[in-house]
């Protein structure tokens, strides 16, 4: 295997191997997004 071939698969490897282990977006988390233009808010307050 050429040396740069060699490098870049180890780079995507490290980086698949990153993503694999990062938390997961939770959403609720965030209490309001939009959605098609709309904006949908979960209820309770924001306190920051």
């Amino acid at each position: 295997m050429k040396p740069k071939t060699a490098l870049l698969t180890a780079i995507a490897a490290i980086g698949f191997a990153t993503q694999a282990t990062a938390a997961p977006l939770t959403l609720a988390e965030q209490g309001s997004f939009a959605i098609g233009g709309t904006v949908k808010t979960s209820p309770g307050s924001y306190t920051p």
